[in-house]
């Protein structure tokens, strides 16, 4: 069961990188990064899977850390492990443009979070559009309140959204179902529990 929430999450990183967008871009040095890339920056998450009625089926910990960095076509990619901590971890490679964040992936760069954004706003992931719900959607976490920004994917079958706090980085995911009669049912959702940003 901890495999299919670690799976899911996964997935959901995974539809994000495939994006259409391409950029050339600079490496922003504020303070106000919507995901704070340095060696080093972790965020660890409780994860939770649920079924239609809202139980819940499994829990567990998923952490993305930046491990290192490298430069490729004069930018810095930042590589991130993630997963749970005793099972072998995935990673991602990711570079910060003016724009926001990108996706490394054999040679391409793919938009993988937009900002700075506006409410409303929309743009092209992983051949689907991402609209921004909020900018200042308050997010309660058993460490604090974060004001953040909400990114939500919809497809047929499923809805998915993620948000971010500036200068903090990922706060939480989470991944709706919808019922043959339309009803949405959160199927996962990940929390921050726990980060170091430097």
């Amino acid at each position: 069961m901890k495999k299919s929430i670690l799976i899911g999450i996964l997935s959901v990183i995974a539809i994000i990188v495939i994006t259409s967008c391409d950029g050339g871009g600079t490496d922003p040095t504020n303070n106000d990064e919507i995901l704070p890339l340095k060696i080093g920056n972790y965020w660890k998450f409780d994860a939770v899977g649920y079924d239609t009625l809202g139980n819940i089926l499994e829990q567990s910990t998923i952490t993305f850390k930046v491990v290192s960095d490298t430069i490729i076509n004069n930018e810095i990619v930042y590589i991130m492990e993630i997963g749970e901590s005793n099972i072998q971890k995935g990673t991602a490679a990711f570079i910060k443009r003016a724009d926001g964040v990108y996706t490394y992936e054999k040679h391409n760069t793919y938009l993988e979070v937009k900002y700075p954004v506006s409410i409303g706003e929309k743009f092209n992931a992983a051949k689907d559009t991402v609209i921004v719900e909020s900018t200042n959607f308050n997010y309660v976490t058993t460490i604090g309140n974060f004001s953040c920004y909400q990114y939500t994917w919809s497809y047929s079958d499923r809805k998915e959204s993620l948000y971010f706090k500036p200068s903090v980085g990922y706060v939480a995911n989470e991944i709706f179902r919808r019922t043959v009669s339309g009803r949405y049912y959160l199927v996962s959702k990940m929390v921050l529990k726990e980060y170091k940003v430097n």
